[in-house]
């Protein structure tokens, strides 16, 4: 007798987390450190129909100047390097999200880096993408500096009590050091 009153607390249990469930809507961001988009956008294409995120975060995309990313069924926002190899980064939101979405700030000059608000969430969620420099190709003052950028937005968003989401290719040691 004991174990029907159990099983039948069991199936209410499964019941209840099945409704909740039911109720919550997944949203999913899907990042690559890519290497190339052009070379690449098809086999990116077959993965964003399979997996269906509502944001796509690229690192090193290679996209120069003032080139466009363009993904169907999404808006980008880009930075891209100006005349060195490789490097970028984007963030692309599903269109019909983009009425909830805006482009904070990218980074000042060679800081690769962009944050986007997505404000259908109470508090707002920022997703920042980062590419960072290659710890053994940049001075100690230049990375330094870099770093206190990224803090200061970070401070930024700390400070409107919302969500952040980091994502990318940072090249560093984590826990090397204080930054």
């Amino acid at each position: 007798r004991n174990n029907l009153n159990q099983n039948k607390i069991r199936k209410k249990v499964r019941r209840g987390r099945k409704r909740k469930n039911k109720n919550c809507k997944k949203w999913v961001i899907y990042h690559a450190n890519i290497r190339g988009y052009k070379s690449k956008s098809a086999s990116l294409d077959t993965v964003l129909n399979s997996v269906k995120p509502n944001v796509v975060t690229l690192n090193e995309h290679a996209l120069k100047n003032r080139q466009k990313l363009n993904i169907e069924n999404y808006k980008s926002f880009t930075k891209n390097r100006q005349n060195e190899a490789m490097g970028g980064v984007s963030i692309s939101v599903l269109n019909d999200e983009t009425n909830s979405v805006v482009k904070l700030c990218e980074g000042p000059n060679k800081d690769e880096y962009i944050i986007t608000r997505h404000e259908q969430f109470t508090p707002a969620i920022n997703i920042f993408t980062i590419y960072g420099e290659s710890e053994s190709r940049t001075s100690k003052a230049d990375s330094e500096d870099k770093w206190n950028n990224i803090l200061n937005e970070l401070i930024k968003i700390r400070n409107r009590n919302e969500n952040v989401i980091i994502i990318g290719d940072l090249n560093k040691h984590v826990g090397n050091g204080e930054f």
